[in-house]
Order: C-alpha cells, then sequence, then structure tokens
C-alpha cells in the first residue's frame, strides 16, 4: 500500500484524478487514501474539488464527500463504530495531511457531540486529538466505555470539553479520583466499568456527586468482596439525589444492606441470583425494579410481604432451561402473585404449562394489578393463560408473547 501512494502521488493530478475516480468503490483502497494524504497534504484545490463528485456512497466515497467548499454544509457522520467508521477513517486522513487550514475546513461541521463507540489505538488517540485541537465548537465527546485517562490525553488541546457520562476504570489512586470528580460535579448520569477491584474506594469519590441521580455500574467480571462495596454503601447513605442505580453483575449483602435506608426508587440488575435478589423485592421506597437473574421464583413468591406496591415489576430469567415447577411451588407462586403488590408486572420466564397455570390464576386473583405483561408462553397455551387472567376485572392491559 505504501508504494501504491507513493506511485500515486508522482502522477501527475490529471491521473491522480482518474485513479480516485475510478476506485472509489474499493474499501481497500482506504489505507492508500490515508497514506496519500500524507504524501501529498491535499494542497491541490482542484484534486479536492474533482474528488467530491457525486459518486454512489461507498467508504472512500462517504470520505472524500466531505471535501467540498467550505460554504456548503457537509454532511459528517457523528457516531464511529465498526458498522461505520468513517469518521475515524477522515480524521486519519487530515492527520497524514498535517494540513491544518483543511482540517480546520472540515472539522468546523462536525456535529456538536460525536461518539465513538470503537477500540481506539493509541495512534488513533493522537489522530482524534489533532482534529479536535481545530475544533472549537464541540460540547460532547463521548467514548463508549473507554479509559478515563485516555480520554485525558485525547482532549488535551481541547480542555473545556465537559467529561463524559459513560468510562471505564482500572487501577485508580483516590488523587486520580479526586480529580474526575471535580470535573463532574454537575452530572446527573454517569455509567462506570470497573476493570480492577483495586480501584473501588477511589471511586467511592466519583459516586458521591451530588447531583448525580442515575449511576451504572458494571462490575466488568472483576470479583468484588463485601468489604470492596462498603465504600458504595456510605455513598449511598449520604447521596440522597441518586434515585436509580443499575448493577451488572452479582448483588452483595452490604450492597443490599445500602439499599435498605437509601434514597434509590428504581432499581436493575443483570445477571444476578434469583435468591440473592428476592430480598430486593421487599425494600419499601423502591417504586421500579427490573431483574435478570437465574431463577424468577423466589423474588416472585417474596413480593406478598411489600407492605406498598411497587409501581413496575419486570423480571426476567437468563437460563434457557425449562423452569419444572413442583405442586408445593405452583401453590406458593399462586398465593404470592395474589397478594403481591404491584401495579405493572412484566415476567419472561420459560415455565412448564403447570408453572403459567399456577401464574396466571395469582394474577387473576390479584386486586392491585393493573398492566400484565409474560413472555416465553407456549402458543398453544396462550389463549388458555389470556382467559385466566381475564377474569380478572382490575386488569386492563394484557400483552402474551
Amino acid at each position: 500500500r505504501v508504494p501504491a501512494a507513493f506511485h500515486l502521488q508522482l502522477l501527475p493530478e490529471k491521473k491522480q484524478i482518474k485513479f480516485w475516480k475510478e476506485n472509489l468503490e474499493n474499501a481497500s483502497f482506504a489505507i492508500v487514501w490515508r497514506l496519500f494524504a500524507g504524501l501529498t497534504g491535499l494542497s491541490s484545490d482542484d484534486l479536492v474539488e474533482q474528488l467530491v463528485k457525486p459518486y454512489s456512497k461507498g467508504i472512500l466515497s462517504t470520505i472524500l464527500s466531505v471535501f467540498s467548499t467550505p460554504t456548503a454544509r457537509l454532511r459528517i457522520p457523528d457516531v464511529c463504530d465498526r458498522s461505520n467508521p468513517h469518521l475515524l477513517f477522515l480524521f486519519h486522513a487530515l492527520y497524514e495531511s498535517q494540513n491544518r487550514q483543511l482540517t480546520r475546513d472540515i472539522v468546523k461541521h462536525l456535529n456538536k457531540i460525536i461518539k465513538f463507540n470503537i477500540y481506539l489505538s493509541p495512534f488513533d488517540e493522537m489522530v482524534i486529538s489533532f482534529c479536535l485541537s481545530q475544533c472549537n465548537h464541540l460540547t460532547k465527546l463521548e467514548l463508549s466505555y473507554y479509559p478515563l485517562k485516555h480520554w485525558k490525553s485525547i482532549t488535551s488541546a481541547n480542555p473545556n470539553l465537559p467529561f463524559p457520562s459513560n468510562f471505564s476504570v482500572d487501577h485508580w489512586s483516590e488523587d486520580e479520583a479526586k480529580s474526575v470528580s471535580a470535573s463532574l460535579n454537575s452530572l446527573k448520569e454517569l455509567t462506570i466499568e470497573i476493570i480492577s477491584s483495586t480501584c473501588v474506594s477511589a471511586l467511592s469519590m466519583l459516586f458521591s456527586i451530588n447531583s448525580l441521580r442515575t449511576l451504572f455500574l458494571n462490575m466488568g467480571g472483576c470479583t468484588i468482596t463485601d468489604s470492596d462495596y462498603s465504600h458504595l454503601k456510605k455513598v449511598l447513605l449520604e447521596n440522597h439525589s441518586l434515585k436509580y442505580l443499575t448493577v451488572h453483575g452479582e448483588l452483595p449483602t452490604a450492597l443490599y444492606e445500602a439499599l435498605q435506608v437509601s434514597s434509590i426508587t428504581g432499581l436493575i440488575v443483570w445477571r444476578a441470583n434469583g435468591d440473592e435478589c428476592a430480598s430486593v423485592a421487599n425494600l419499601t421506597q423502591l417504586r421500579y425494579l427490573r431483574l435478570w437473574v437465574t431463577d424468577p421464583f423466589p423474588v416472585l413468591n417474596s413480593l406478598c410481604h411489600r407492605r406498598d406496591a411497587l409501581e413496575v415489576l419486570v423480571i426476567h430469567s437468563y437460563k434457557r432451561d425449562k423452569r419444572d415447577l413442583t405442586e408445593e411451588e405452583c401453590a406458593a407462586l399462586t398465593a404470592a402473585l395474589s397478594k403481591a403488590k404491584i401495579r405493572s408486572v412484566e415476567i419472561g420466564w420459560d415455565l412448564s404449562t403447570s408453572g403459567w397455570i399456577a401464574l396466571s390464576k395469582g394474577l387473576s386473583l390479584n386486586k392491585e394489578v393493573r398492566e400484565v405483561t409474560l413472555w416465553e408462553v407456549p402458543e398453544e397455551l396462550q389463549e388458555e393463560i389470556r382467559k385466566i387472567i381475564k377474569s380478572n376485572p382490575e386488569i386492563t392491559q394484557l400483552n402474551i408473547g
């Protein structure tokens, strides 16, 4: 590719234009274009003008189509991911050209918010930093689940950009967390992926942001003990603005204890143990509960102990094996759902026939529930289940699939 780009830049300008006209749809020439930009500096106005003639939309033509007259409004993509990497290709070409004037003419057409939902190498970081140094109107840069220390290096030339609301952390010191926390003091929503348990204590500074209302905590597969969660527990006790919490992973005892006296009204737990989440269903301050658990039975069975009604309960089993309930479990499920204090319920569960009948009987006797959605119901059972639940006059909306 290097010889191809070198050969191209030696050709007369007319032949360069002819080559790009013939190869715009060839994605394998994306790297050649980048190297060509570096060798020529994209300094020829005639070449740039010719390259933006209307072509069919391919990878290279998308890149080249932004090189039009500065007065035109250019349509530059604002999201870069695996299926749409054109923005990064463009930034690479501009960096290789080192043509700062052309870079300014191009990046001024960027949207105010851009997002890179793609792995970025250290060289990619340098390329993005170069382009952003020529841009003064950007209000937000999102790097999905990306180490925040790398985000700092990318935006070093544009220090006024606000911090992203989602990032991952690995080994953080308390000093690093403190410096980041100072920049996040007006944030309302925060998504953090924890890669290493060694940074939990430092991260407690981030969780205590006074304006924070929603926190998404992804444990990233690392093992964190109950003692590690004591830092998060302290924050949940003291931060009364935090209302919504999402935890991806197991729900430790320390976190449950903190939730009992917290201000959290909405809780989402992904891929947790059903027995661990059973006690969560009885937290009196909760109004919205969404769970993906190994077995929903312990949670549903515990709902009858609530004093106040849950506004919304969404519970799904992420285990794909069919659950066969015993006669005792069926009776317990019917009794529990007949007394459960819930307004709107959505259940996704691969149950046997007796399990679905028991579940629907319980809902048919419930005087609190108004909306019901059931997933994974076998097609041959759907009409019977619908008839049983519809016998409850309090239910105004029923969806079965």
